[in-house]
């Protein structure tokens, strides 16, 4: 029968690589958990200032819509108070304010 110190498995030193790989590994770690914060922050960041820069651009189109509608109903009403209710004016007969809500929905 053999020894109890045969049948153990025999221990092998620690070479200098892999100390190396061990220091290589510990330096590692956290310098990439660092760079995935970082990353994950500038993400956020930038997403927030993409947010507000899409917010604004919605703003000045709402803006230039209700611009625009505003030019429309002050014509429809200038057009519908004139005189000459049979004539028509910029292409828009203003006879009926049904009709003319039926011909600006054209325009």
């Amino acid at each position: 029968m053999r020894s109890r110190r045969a049948l153990l498995l025999p221990l092998r030193r620690a070479s200098v690589r892999r100390y190396l790989f061990a220091l290589s590994g510990a330096l590692l770690v956290p310098v990439l958990l660092l760079a995935i914060l970082l990353v994950w922050q500038f993400a956020r960041n930038e997403r927030g200032h993409v947010e507000e820069r899409a917010r604004a651009a919605a703003q000045r189109a709402i803006v230039a819509v209700d611009l625009e509608l505003q030019q429309l109903q002050a014509l429809a009403v200038t057009l519908k108070r004139s005189d000459s209710r049979s004539t028509e004016h910029f292409g828009i007969r203003v006879e009926e304010p049904e009709d003319l809500k039926a011909q600006l929905a054209q325009i």
